[in-house]
């Protein structure tokens, strides 16, 4: 998962901290909190999915 992360960062310009900092308040609403990765193994994949589309279309 970390590589994903990092790679979706540098798509769009951005370092891979930044990215997992955007991923973070998507999935989880929060700008600090657990690490990312720990929230992600919490969450099931399909919550996941539906919690990042989500932030995708309202932003």
């Amino acid at each position: 998962m970390k590589v994903p992360c990092g790679g979706t960062g540098v798509a769009y310009g951005r370092k891979s901290g930044e990215a997992r900092g955007l991923i973070r308040v998507a999935v989880t609403g929060r700008l600090v909190g657990l690490s990312l990765f720990e929230c992600l193994q919490v969450l099931c994949r399909e919550r996941t999915l539906v919690r990042l589309w989500k932030a995708a279309v309202l932003s």
